[in-house]
């Protein structure tokens, strides 16, 4: 699971309807960082990459894509980033939905491009984590343990449910500022 690469900042809900933002200049080095690391971590393996509908998670794909050498891209709307009233519940269910049938017949790995909050929903769900309610403002839950940077890469082994933070850092969710804030590195 990749999230996207920094988009340009749009108001809402502009920012959850399609196409939505580009990336900035930083994000395609972001989308760059994470497909560098794909291509060392997946070594000449022929690899499906899905996308939302969105252009910041497109753009992240083609990155990722020419990196890799992969063939053509698909695009799915149940990765669509979280609607600006739509419950945590609905994304994750569409998430999950999203999850089963891709996994049901692997025969490849699969890089997924989405977005946050529906990503977060769905690593919930595979690690067996309660998804916290989400708030007014923000991502799922300033409890989540899964928020992510930009250009984040989260592993998850399908046979055994297991997550692992692969490439990049998580945030914290800082209820004062109303952002996101990068989790001190240890």
């Amino acid at each position: 699971m990749v999230r996207h690469g920094e988009a340009e900042p749009w108001p809402l809900p502009a920012y959850a309807t399609p196409p939505g933002p580009p990336l900035t200049d930083r994000g395609r080095g972001d989308a760059e960082g994470a497909a560098v690391w794909l291509a060392g971590a997946l070594s000449n393996r022929v690899v499906r990459i899905v996308h939302s509908p969105m252009l910041r998670t497109r753009e992240t794909a083609d990155v990722i894509a020419a990196r890799l050498e992969a063939g053509p891209l698909e695009m799915d709307p149940r990765v669509m980033e979280i609607g600006v009233r739509e419950p945590g519940e609905h994304a994750q269910a569409r998430m999950v939905d999203f999850y089963r049938a891709a996994t049901e017949h692997m025969d490849c790995p699969l890089v997924l491009v989405g977005h946050r909050a529906p990503l977060e929903a769905l690593l919930c769900h595979v690690a067996g984590v309660t998804m916290p309610p989400r708030p007014q403002r923000g991502p799922l839950s300033p409890d989540c343990c899964y928020f992510m940077i930009p250009a984040t890469v989260y592993r998850i082994d399908v046979d055994t449910s297991t997550v692992v933070l692969a490439y990049g850092d998580t945030e914290i969710w800082d209820p004062v500022a109303l952002k996101c804030i990068p989790r001190p590195r240890s």
